[in-house]
């Protein structure tokens, strides 16, 4: 029998020694002796796993005699301390009959058989008896147990690569619906958990609550809410820890499994804290860098569910884990009133690529996204520049930085990047986790060498390059909630963007005094405002600015001369006040290549607003810029429909038809490259409608104007509209009429009353004016003054003088609104008369001053949903803040007035001039849009036929 076995474990540990499994070796080989212990002779070897960065005990194979069985408790106890001792994982005991695989327990812990771990169990060789001293075992029988332990040395080997004896496959909706469901079974545990421990620790709910605002994460500690968001930060970090361990685990082999088996619940989070410890001694510290909610303790049966999901993951093969996965999971996880707080949207890889094709010419391109979410730009940008040559993985992650302020979007990052490549050993993203306006180009930060021993890790100190694009998708966070976290956050941009432009543009700043902004400006013609006192320069960026708009300005810093920016933002800068001083900036400092919109469909279907990209290219030349062909491009499909191939079947045909179409856009209007003055041209195909305008004639008409100039009309004009104003058939509305704001009263609830309130109290008629608040106050153009329902409470005289005329009604009202208290706002819980704008009213709170009583006959819907249509009435009423009045020229009529307003052409007009920024299609018109903007048909010119036929028609309007 020795001979058998001797023949056997010779010619199987033969295989490995062939190097037919590269990654394991032998080591320690014991020969068949007889074991008087069991009675049996016993052989065994050490088997060892290797890589490239270091050699480790794997497992104990022993062979023995088909007498014994694989648990016989002397085997166990002898094959389990030689495994300890050399610090194996793992050991096998086979007695060619059957064959188990057992997971080596920890020192201490009784070799009996109850308490080992048995990770498989192979099929019994049915073919060899118990008792085989006298069998023989010809060549077939032997070829064919060696076959039995072919299939013991390769789960060696998949237990050395990937932890686990058979790693399934990942199946995208699978594995995200797991980690979902892990989600909602874990965050009700955890939540509950905070809420009690806020209500009892005062210096826990202290430090979370500061880390909450810095966080934005709004509410109070009291409310349960505010703990379900806590919670739900430290589970979706958590998850995204443990998710990259698992893969970064493949190629760093020192780290130690993620094994929680026989670990108590209390201990599981130290553990887990101490292997990501080991993580951190490599690098990512955008995912494994502590934070307050890494340090908290979980209840029992949470940490209970965290093991399980763990123990499932170790059973996944991660290297599988198709790219977008990671992103879905976040844009399922998060609920969209959280990402909306946060101006997070998820950017289709059509759209990316798209924009990516504009800004990244080059494979070694140095890209940036400076609020870089989950990657998504950056990933594509990695597969363009891989299409352009560049193949080399840490080459790649050195040229590819992401910054984001959010730590759990920046782990994803991390992750999202690091999946390109799980077997390269230099396998680090660029991801800063940091608000972009805290740095500036060449700050230093802590990076491994491009090259790197994974298994001794280092760090030096890298110094954020200026880059050949910036490509990303800002954030959606408009004025009112910058400074929701920080009430200084504007002031600390200001000091930022003064560092970042003084020098270069200090067109961007002024001083509120006149005598210091005259000196100002001497000084920025002797050159010598860089000197200029810093403190009480201000922003000429409008207080009224999203967020997105100082993120140009910041961003721009980072970009070389000659590098392109492709963002994706708000469409509202190129139409609105405060997108003048970045349009002046995009002029001053860039060629401007492109600005793309979609009007058939929109590219964020979550998000309440209209996008545009904006393609961008640095230059220092003026006379290059002056001379530069602005592309306004409408695009006129989808973009499934625009950019077909699939990025992972047919990437590099998907690549190849984008540039074809980025350079159809680029080239468009060349044959004009010398024609001065331009005006517009258009050119347009299947695929586009782009109008060509010269930069230094939008840049001059922005200098004539002092404000924004429209820009959206050349994406949204039909090219007759155009050639109307060309012509000089238009005329802006104000010179024909002045749109005025209706009346604000500040408290509605009282000062617009219904029937039955003014029945209640029986107030006099004589205060009770008719009133138009909304547009469905009436369902026809002409106004019917008796079907108005509400009126207006306007009462200037006196409460004496009410007693003394006998006016019970309208005193009895006013002294019920004394006692009445603000329901919200800021000045919520206080009575009504003592509100800011009320308390000094003449001759008391409850007097509307003119002002905001004004009266008229024509009015003009802020706000036009799917029909187009303004009211007239043949009586003067006071409208609501919610409609425009008119006051015409002395030569026009009201009448006249307002069929104009009621024409197809001034409906077109509002579509161009109006503030498309609800992506539910509500069109939005501002009293400032209606009065310097919006063009009409000049009825000064028209004659008396053809406003005879504009009245007749509207009279049949009417009736409608």
């Amino acid at each position: 029998m020795k001979d058998v076995l001797s023949d056997i474990f010779t010619r199987c540990l033969a295989v490995i020694q062939t190097g037919k499994y590269n990654c394991l070796s032998i080591q320690n080989i014991t020969p068949i002796e007889d074991n008087q212990t069991l009675n049996a002779p016993v052989g065994t070897a050490l088997i060892l796993g290797s890589d490239d960065q270091k050699k480790e005990p794997l497992a104990i194979i022993a062979i023995t005699s088909p007498k014994l069985t694989t648990d016989h408790p002397g085997l166990l106890a002898l094959v389990v301390r030689r495994a300890q001792a050399y610090k194996a994982s793992y050991f096998i005991t086979w007695t060619l009959r059957d064959a188990a695989l057992w997971k080596t327990p920890r020192l201490g812990t009784p070799t009996e058989r109850s308490y080992i771990e048995k990770l498989r169990d192979y099929e019994d060789n049915y073919e060899i008896s118990r008792d085989a001293e006298n069998q023989i075992f010809c060549e077939p029988v032997r070829l064919r147990i060696l076959n039995i332990g072919q299939n013991l040395i390769s789960d060696l080997e998949n237990l050395f690569k990937n932890q686990a004896l058979e790693l399934v496959r990942i199946d995208a909706t699978y594995f995200v619906q797991r980690i979902i469901d892990s989600v909602h079974e874990l965050l009700p545990i955890v939540t509950d958990s905070l809420h009690m421990r806020f209500s009892a620790d005062l210096d826990f709910r202290s430090k979370f609550t500061q880390w909450a605002v810095s966080h934005n994460i709004a509410g109070s500690p009291a409310d349960r809410d505010f703990s379900l968001s806590i919670a739900r930060q430290i589970i979706y970090r958590l998850l995204g820890k443990i998710l990259f361990y698992q893969s970064l685990r493949r190629v760093a082999r020192q780290l130690p499994a993620l094994d929680l088996t026989g670990i108590d619940s209390s201990q599981i989070l130290s553990t887990l804290r101490r292997d990501f410890a080991e993580a951190l001694k490599i690098d990512y510290h955008a995912v494994f860098a502590e934070d307050v909610p890494d340090t908290i303790t979980w209840p029992t049966e949470a940490t209970k569910r965290l093991a399980a999901l763990i123990h499932d993951f170790n059973t996944r093969d991660f290297s599988n884990l198709p790219q977008d996965v990671v992103g879905t999971v976040f844009e399922r996880l998060i609920p969209p009133e959280e990402r909306h707080l946060l101006g997070q949207y998820f950017t289709s890889e059509p759209l990316c690529d798209l924009g990516i094709t504009f800004c990244v010419l080059s494979p070694h391109s140095l890209v940036a996204d400076v609020t870089c979410g989950t990657g998504t730009f950056l990933i594509r940008a990695y597969d363009r520049k891989r299409w352009l040559g560049n193949h080399d993985h840490a080459a790649q992650l050195a040229e590819l930085w992401g910054i984001d302020i959010a730590p759990f979007p920046a782990e994803l990052a991390v992750i999202n990047l690091f999946r390109q490549n799980l077997t390269a050993a230099s396998n680090f993203p660029r991801i800063v986790c940091q608000d972009i306006f805290a740095i500036k180009p060449g700050d230093k930060l802590p990076f491994p060498p491009l090259k790197m021993n994974i298994a001794n890790p280092e760090q030096v100190d890298e110094p954020i390059p200026q880059f050949d694009a910036i490509i990303g998708n800002f954030p959606y966070v408009g004025a009112n909630q910058i400074e929701q976290k920080d009430k200084n956050y504007l002031n600390f941009i200001r000091y930022t963007l003064i560092e970042a432009w003084l020098e270069k543009y200090p067109e961007l700043f002024y001083y509120p005094s006149k005598h210091e902004q005259t000196l100002f400006e001497s000084s920025i013609a002797d050159g010598k405002h860089n000197d200029s006192n810093r403190n009480r320069l201000k922003l000429r960026i409008s207080t009224y600015a999203d967020l997105y708009v100082y993120i140009f300005f910041q961003a721009a810093r980072f970009l070389k001369s000659g590098g392109r920016m492709g963002i994706i933002t708000s469409n509202a800068w190129i139409d609105v006040n405060y997108g003048y001083e970045l349009q002046k900036f995009l002029c001053n400092q860039f060629k401007i290549v492109a600005i793309l919109e979609s009007r058939c469909e929109p590219w964020f279907t979550e998000a309440s607003v209209n996008t545009v990209f904006t393609i961008v290219e640095r230059c220092e030349d003026q006379k290059a810029r002056d001379m530069n062909l602005v592309k306004f491009v409408k695009v006129k499909k989808q973009l499934a429909e625009l950019v077909p191939a699939d990025p992972e079947i047919e990437p590099l045909s998907r690549w190849k038809h984008l540039r074809k179409l980025t350079e159809g856009i680029e080239n468009a209007g060349h044959k004009y490259a010398r024609t001065v003055p331009l005006g517009v041209i258009t050119e347009e195909d299947e695929n586009f409608r782009i109008r060509v305008c010269r930069q230094g004639e939008l840049h001059e008409e922005l200098q004539h104007e002092s404000k924004t100039v429209k820009w959206g009309k050349y994406l949204r004009a039909p090219e007759i509209f155009l050639n109307l104003i060309k012509n000089g058939y238009f005329c802006l509305l104000r010179d024909i009429a002045v749109p005025m704001r209706g009346g604000t009263t500040r408290i509605n609830e009282f000062f617009h009353t219904t029937p039955q309130v003014a029945e209640s109290f029986a107030i006099e008629t004589e205060y009770l004016l008719p009133l138009i608040k909304s547009p469905k106050d009436s369902i026809r153009i002409l106004i019917d003054v008796e079907e108005l329902e509400l009126r207006i409470f306007v009462c200037r005289r006196s409460k004496e003088k009410l007693k003394e005329l006998g006016h019970k009604g309208a005193l009895k009202y006013v002294e019920w609104g004394e006692k009445q208290t603000y329901s919200r706002g800021e000045f919520k819980g206080l009575n009504w008369p003592d509100g800011t704008w009320l308390v000094n009213r003449q001759p008391g709170w409850y007097a509307l001053p003119s002002t905001e009583t004004n009266s008229g006959q024509v009015f003009f819907s802020q706000s036009i949903g799917e029909r187009h249509m303004h009211r007239y009435c043949n009586k003067q009423i006071i409208p609501d803040c919610t409609h425009y009045y008119f006051v015409p020229n002395k030569d026009i009529e009201d009448k006249i007035l307002s069929a104009l307003l009621n024409s197809s052409v001034c409906a077109l007009s509002s579509e161009i001039f109006g503030r498309v920024t609800l992506g539910d299609g509500v069109l939005s018109i501002k009293v400032e849009d209606a009065r310097d903007y919006l063009l009409v048909p000049d009825l000064r010119k028209s004659t008396f036929e053809q406003k005879k036929r504009l009245t007749d028609a509207f009279d049949a309007l009417c009736t409608r």
